[in-house]
């Protein structure tokens, strides 16, 4: 499932390379709770914020959601970092859904 990820996937297009990443990578790929990957993945995101801040490792699987009405939506890492720097440049003010 995520073969395509880490320093040898084919969907990584700049060559990025860290041991960390890739050994999350590789427990993303044995791992079949799905709350146990996205927690991984959240760690992975984690990762990439602090070590290289306009990287994310994300999946087409992942959507933002910010209408009033929504609640209980589970936000990951990196999207949640996205929206709150896309709304500070807009002057939108974004909470995070809880």
């Amino acid at each position: 499932m995520y073969t395509g990820l880490g320093t040898s996937g084919k969907k990584n297009l700049t060559g990025f390379q860290d041991d960390k990443i890739d050994e999350i990578v590789r427990k993303m790929s044995e791992t079949f709770k799905t709350e146990d990957r996205y927690a991984l993945a959240a760690e992975a995101s984690q990762v990439l914020n602090d070590d290289a801040a306009n990287l994310f490792l994300t999946n087409s699987y992942l959507n933002m959601v910010s209408a009033a009405k929504v609640k209980n939506a589970k936000q990951p890492v990196a999207d949640y970092y996205s929206s709150q720097r896309i709304s500070q440049s807009n002057n939108i003010k974004n909470k995070p859904v809880k």
